[in-house]
């Protein structure tokens, strides 16, 4: 108990005031960082998707290949935003492939994978 002037007044309700503001905001931090996870993880996907289907048409259209893409990974922000997906010949699980594409314009950076595939059938 606190007295003030004479009066006697209960330091509990400060206490319990000063709880509920700090309920309130470890709740409302708690609530920012579930609503900017949700966000971040779906524009992720979105960007997972769309490099996809840009990765598969590349490689049909320059080398009329069917891919499967198995792998992907982005790089950090600071040093690219690029994403680079990894994968192989559709039916041929041996041949390796990956592509390089910029997350933020959808453009191929680079392709790579194995050697062999980018060589025409009569040079080898």
């Amino acid at each position: 108990m606190i007295y003030s002037r004479g009066i006697k007044t209960s330091s509990s309700r400060s206490n319990r005031s000063k709880n509920g503001y700090r309920l309130i905001l470890l709740l409302s931090i708690l609530v920012a960082a579930a609503v900017w996870y949700g966000y971040h993880f779906y524009h992720r996907e979105q960007a997972i998707e769309r490099a996809v289907v840009v990765g598969q048409d590349y490689f049909k259209l320059k080398y009329k290949w069917e891919v499967v893409f198995t792998r992907h990974q982005f790089l950090g922000k600071l040093v690219a935003p690029h994403l680079i997906l990894d994968g192989h010949l559709k039916d041929r699980d041996q041949d390796h492939v990956s592509i390089t594409i910029d997350y933020k314009t959808y453009n191929v950076i680079g392709v790579g994978g194995d050697d062999s595939l980018y060589t025409p059938e009569d040079s080898r």
